[in-house]
């Protein structure tokens, strides 16, 4: 996994939201300072290995893991089947449309999210 970073969401393995308050604590193996979420909503300061373990290196459910990505993409599609242009609005893709559009197809989307 990559180094834990200011910035970017997290969630624990088992689905728990996190909010990362540092990762330069001044400790060698635990850097990573974290509130996470539990089902009470109630939040615990746990701290993480600079690449998201919470101990030992060894794959646990409160181990911190990138939330994937959500993306929505406007496709046009055009006469030919294998003419499409993608654009990553319906807005500009209503602009670009060129004559002969026969469908604007929204896809909405994980990182990921085809992954096997």
């Amino acid at each position: 996994m990559e180094k834990i970073q200011m910035g970017k969401e997290y969630r624990t393995r088992d689905g728990c939201p996190v909010r990362i308050l540092a990762v330069d604590r001044k400790d060698s193996c635990y850097p990573v300072v974290a509130l996470v979420g539990s089902p009470e909503d109630v939040e615990y300061v746990m701290t993480y290995s600079s690449d998201g373990f919470w101990q030992h290196r060894t794959s646990d459910c409160s181990d911190l893991v990138p939330v994937p990505q959500k993306h929505v993409w406007w496709i046009n599609f055009y006469n030919n089947r294998t003419d499409f242009v993608v654009h990553f609005s319906k807005e500009e893709a209503d602009a670009y449309a060129s004559k002969g559009r026969t469908a604007c197809v929204r896809v909405e989307f994980e990182e990921g999210q085809f992954d096997e």
